[in-house]
């Protein structure tokens, strides 16, 4: 009895005991329920089966468990010695032991002992938490968060193991496996002497793996992005040349307010126009998708975009392609090439990609032809085209186009209340060339051609310009000499040859002193006076950079449109945009965004273009002919 009591005690001092630590993981398929899952299930390319083989695979690989490895620093382990044996001393030790990433040494046992702020090794002290150069390599001793107080005279020791040799030990004592045949929850299982080891080897591991999921999708969603600016920046540069060649060809042979035949020809080869870009935008897809098959580069992340292409089955079996290849991919980094699924994807990937190249093939043989007939088709309306009058074909196209950006500015300005009540609206910029007087203009023309009373003053002290836009004489009487007192409202206000309902009130002759003049008060008199004649009155006033006249006007107004001229208007002054709106400078104030140039194709509607500084502005019906000259 004594004797097996002896080895009892013996065999439980020297045996040390091993805890088992568990964990479960669920596997969510972000495809189930849709129909391109239910396809490739019935296809059995990626069944849920084979997706939980995989993810196992995955999380048992030696390249998530090196990442443990180092994430926990288990290269370095901290080893309690006691009399007939040595325990884990990781969740006792005062220290963590970290080496340097360049660290190559490898030592079975470092006797240490602590302080509060120091390592003792030998006779070396080292600082806590903190880099240091000792004999066995660049450490670092970290205060270790699970440090608990040792038994009085205990020894401790670290060692640097090989982190392979480390990453082989866990891969034998890590145990993966699904909870049943048709779960999507995987079962993770760790042994080690360690309880508190074993908890935060699976809780990293759990981590890791996760990370590496989102690597994925991030990567994943990088070269998506990639490939849609590429995608973007081809289309962009063929909606250049597009808008070149229908440039060139309106101003050598373009028709705008021809005869009905003429109008229903324009029609038909805009529609096989836009027939024949859509089949190109149809033959580039095409061409990207062979090119990128026959590249064999669908793994890297890059889906080749299927926008335009009717063929549902080309589609399916490009996705198709496209999650074998991820899976392949996945597997061969984690498991090596001759993993069994591996093979069998390699398989599957290779029976696919000639089918989706015969496909292909088809489909641009088709579309070519279709390309060919519209082409002809064209070239008969073409010549059509041509014997139309060559005097009504010029140039009216592109002022169409900016009567419509007046048309929406026009319409804009509800958003900003101006009504029956609302009426007054005061333009300016920021200095002298950006478009103002242009806006100006043409904006109360847009706003006379809706039958509206409209009165345009030319309110610039400094440099007015208006009455040379609209032809009339600038020596006339105008704002100067009422503010002066020496002309009544009534005889400053001009009809205007344009319109009917466009009146005009020129600057009059040049005072000296402009700024002083406009802050008389009489300004406010003489839009009071307007009211009760006009629906809307527009004021050109001078630049806001030069003069501070437009900050004294602006709060007898009800809008204020600031113009900005693309590519003109100096930076410092669209960042003072924001003060004077904060400091409530300008009433209501609104930007106008001037002179940008063209992009995108125009349709009649005059989209894509800008306010068009430089172009004149042309309105046409079937009783006048109004046009207006554009200038800074």
């Amino acid at each position: 009895v004594a004797v097996a009591m002896a080895g009892a005690w013996f065999y439980l001092k020297m045996v040390v005991p091993v805890y088992e630590t568990n964990a479960r993981i669920l596997v969510k398929d972000e495809k189930k329920g849709t129909e391109d899952s239910k396809t490739l299930e019935s296809l059995d390319l990626i069944s849920p089966k084979k997706i939980i083989d995989n993810e196992i695979e995955v999380i048992q690989s030696k390249t998530l468990l090196n990442e443990v490895v180092k994430n926990l620093h288990l290269y370095a382990p901290v080893s309690e010695e006691r009399r007939f044996n040595s325990s884990s001393a990781y969740a006792s030790s005062p220290v963590i032991v970290v080496a340097d990433s360049t660290n190559k040494q490898h030592v079975a046992k470092v006797y240490f002992s602590t302080d509060s702020n120091h390592v003792k090794i030998g006779k070396n002290s080292y600082p806590i938490n903190e880099w240091v150069n000792t004999p066995f390599g660049r450490l670092n001793f970290k205060p270790n968060k699970y440090h608990a107080d040792l038994e009085p005279d205990k020894k401790l020791y670290f060692s640097l193991i090989d982190p392979k040799k480390v990453v082989s030990s866990l891969s034998g004592r890590v145990k993966v496996a699904a909870a049943n045949k048709l779960s999507s929850i995987i079962n993770i299982s760790f042994t080690d002497e360690n309880p508190t080891r074993g908890e935060d080897i699976v809780n990293e591991l759990i981590k890791v793996y996760n990370k590496s999921i989102v690597d994925d999708k991030n990567t994943l969603a990088a070269n998506t992005s990639k490939f849609i600016e590429e995608r973007l920046a081809q289309v962009g540069d063929d909606l250049i040349k597009i808008e070149h060649k229908q440039q060139a060809y309106k101003a050598n042979k373009g028709a705008v307010d021809v005869d009905t035949q003429g109008k229903l020809f324009l029609e038909n080869v805009s529609s096989n126009d836009q027939k024949v870009s859509e089949i190109n935008t149809k033959l580039s897809v095409l061409n990207q998708v062979e090119n990128s098959v026959k590249a064999r580069n669908i793994a890297g992340g890059i889906v080749p975009s299927m926008a335009g292409v009717d063929d549902p089955s080309l589609t399916q079996m490009v996705k198709n392609l496209y999650d074998l290849e991820i899976q392949a991919e996945s597997l061969r980094k984690t498991t090596g090439e001759n993993n069994p699924l591996a093979v069998s994807y390699t398989d599957q990937i290779n029976k696919i990609r000639p089918q989706i190249l015969e496909n292909v093939r088809n489909q641009r043989q088709g579309l070519e032809a279709s390309k060919r007939n519209l082409s002809a088709t064209n070239s008969s309306y073409s010549s059509v085209l041509n014997e139309l009058p060559e005097t009504q074909r010029q140039g009216n196209n592109q002022k169409t186009l900016i009567a419509e950006q007046f048309r929406k500015l026009r319409t804009t300005l509800n958003y900003l209340g101006i009504g029956a009540k609302q009426k007054r609206i005061l333009i300016t910029s920021a200095i002298s060339g950006e478009g103002k007087s242009f806006v100006a203009a043409n904006l109360a023309i847009s706003l006379a051609l809706t039958g509206k009373k409209v009165a345009l003053l030319d309110f610039d002290l400094n440099n007015p310009s208006l009455a040379s836009k609209l032809n009339v004489d600038s020596d006339h009487v105008g704002i100067t000499e009422f503010l002066q007192g020496t002309a009544s409202p009534d005889k400053i206000i001009r009809q205007t040859e344009i319109d009917e309902n466009l009146s005009f009130i020129s600057t009059g002759k040049l005072p000296k002193n402009p700024s002083e003049l406009i802050m008389n008060g009489k300004a406010e008199d003489l839009l009071n006076y307007l009211d009760g004649l006009f629906d809307y009155i527009v004021i050109d006033i001078a630049p806001v950079g030069p003069v501070s006249d437009a900050y004294v006007v602006s709060p007898f107004c009800d809008a204020t449109l600031y113009i900005v001229r693309h590519g003109y208007t100096p930076k410092v002054f669209i960042e003072r945009i924001d003060e004077n709106n904060r400091l409530n400078k300008l009433t209501n104030a609104a930007i106008v965004f001037n002179g940008v140039s063209t992009r995108g194709i125009g349709s009649k509607y005059g989209y894509g273009y800008g306010y068009g500084y430089g172009y004149g502005y042309t309105y046409e019906d079937k009783k006048s002919k109004k046009f207006l000259n554009s200038s800074n």
